[in-house]
């Protein structure tokens, strides 16, 4: 009977076991505790529920692991971050870093590596040659101030205008209107002629801005032409020593507007247009000093449109030869020569009443006291060295402080007195009215 209680015990241990296998974890571990306890008869039980907590302790391993894998993903940002191409620093394995990822046209490509080239045209920080200072499209040293190595060699001073040099590009170097700086400052209309100016290389100037019939125009330009009837200091030829209109040589004024050696007289050439044979005692040549034959005149003006030499021509009163004109004498188309009986020391004077002496054109000449014209009147003759007559005119008593003059100017109908056709009493070297011929 004693065998009874042990079979008792034996299922009552089974059940217990049968049921903790459909219940937690947590409640196996409870009874493994009661299980080695009991006996020892249970072992094989025990070593099973061992065996489920070893299953958790394995699911714990995994949750490490899992925990390792996030700390390594944070591991790997924090290397991004302290070298990545794009953020200004040079890293290793970059050739350049610009500060962002752009394909840019500095040189620094996407992937911090150099592109650039000297002589693409493009001034690069990142090239072939390193940081370039210029580049003006080629790779050659030709004169404008960027070299081969896209360095810049200009410099502002040694004549050659370059667009790259040590002051910058160069709107001048050397020569009028361009400053110490290469820096254009001449101005057209300052009475300079300048290389460099606001309207660009100047062929003229003449002190103002504006097209004032001398040949130099607004823009400081040569607008004169040879041969449109104006002598003008700037024109296609230069300076123009005379203009009658037209290019044809031996006229007195040849096709570059120079003027021709002087032609010796023929009759019609000269004309007689005033006389005066009573001055009265008035300084009529303005030398300082009135005198009755120094201050007598005769007016003989070139109406041939050629330059004349009077060179050898002799003037004849009713007396006889009185005077005979040196050789050189040249007399231009339309010009005047005034033979007064003589001039004084001082000279003509033609500051003062008689400003036609000191006239482009107008020849006073003193004739050494030898006109004497006779007050009651005279004949004027002009001839050549062979005694041919150019002109001769006889004239009547002369008014007294009055000149004979012809009217109007230059007419050949003969003579009146001047003070019928003029407020004038005299003109030497002038129109009636005062004006130049």
């Amino acid at each position: 009977m004693r065998d009874a209680p042990v079979l008792v015990l034996v299922l009552v241990a089974v059940l217990v076991v049968s049921c903790s296998a459909g219940r937690s974890g947590d409640t196996d571990a409870d009874v493994d505790t009661d299980s080695d306890t009991d006996t020892d008869s249970d072992s094989d039980s025990d070593t099973d529920s061992d065996s489920d907590s070893d299953s958790d302790s394995d699911s714990d391993t995994d949750t490490d692991s899992d925990t390792d894998s996030d700390t390594d993903s944070d591991t790997d940002t924090d290397s991004d971050t302290d070298g990545s191409c794009g953020d200004g620093a040079l890293d290793a394995g970059e050739e350049c870093d610009d500060g962002d990822r752009d394909d840019a046209t500095n040189g620094c490509d996407a992937g911090c590596q150099v592109n650039g080239a000297c002589g693409n045209g493009t001034t690069e920080a990142w090239s072939d040659v390193g940081t370039e200072a210029c580049d003006d499209g080629n790779a050659v040293d030709d004169g404008n101030g960027c070299d081969a190595a896209c360095a810049i060699v200009g410099v502002c001073g040694n004549g050659v205008v370059e667009e790259w040099s040590d002051v910058g590009p160069e709107a001048c170097d050397g020569g009028t209107g361009c400053s110490a700086a290469c820096v254009v400052v001449g101005v057209c209309g300052n009475g300079r002629v300048e290389a460099w100016s606001d309207v660009g290389t100047e062929a003229c100037d003449d002190g103002n801005a504006v097209a004032d019939g001398n040949g130099c125009g607004a823009a400081c330009d040569v607008v004169g032409v040879c041969g449109n009837g104006a002598v003008e200091a700037y024109s296609d030829v230069g300076a123009e020593e005379c203009d009658d209109g037209g290019l044809d040589a031996g006229d007195g004024c040849d096709g570059v507007c120079a003027e021709e050696p002087g032609a010796p007289p023929v009759p019609g050439d000269l004309v007689l247009n005033e006389a005066h044979g009573d001055p009265n005692a008035t300084d009529v040549n303005c030398d300082g000093i009135a005198d009755s034959v120094d201050d007598e005149f005769l007016e003989v003006v070139n109406v041939s449109g050629r330059i004349l030499d009077l060179g050898g021509v002799e003037y004849h009163d009713g007396f006889g030869l009185r005077y005979t004109f040196a050789a050189g004498t040249v007399v231009p188309v339309d010009g005047v020569v005034v033979l007064f009986g003589d001039v004084g020391a001082d000279g003509f004077d033609s500051t003062g009443d008689c400003p036609a002496l000191g006239w482009p054109g107008v020849q006073p000449l003193g004739a050494g006291g030898t006109i004497a014209l006779n007050n009651t009147g005279d004949t004027v003759t002009f001839q050549d060295a062979d005694a041919v007559v150019l002109f001769s005119e006889v004239l009547g008593a002369f008014p007294d402080g009055v000149s004979f003059t012809r009217s109007p100017d230059l007419d050949l109908g003969g003579f009146v007195r001047h003070d019928s056709v003029s407020a004038l009493d005299y003109s030497p070297g002038a129109r009636t009215d005062g004006t130049a011929f």
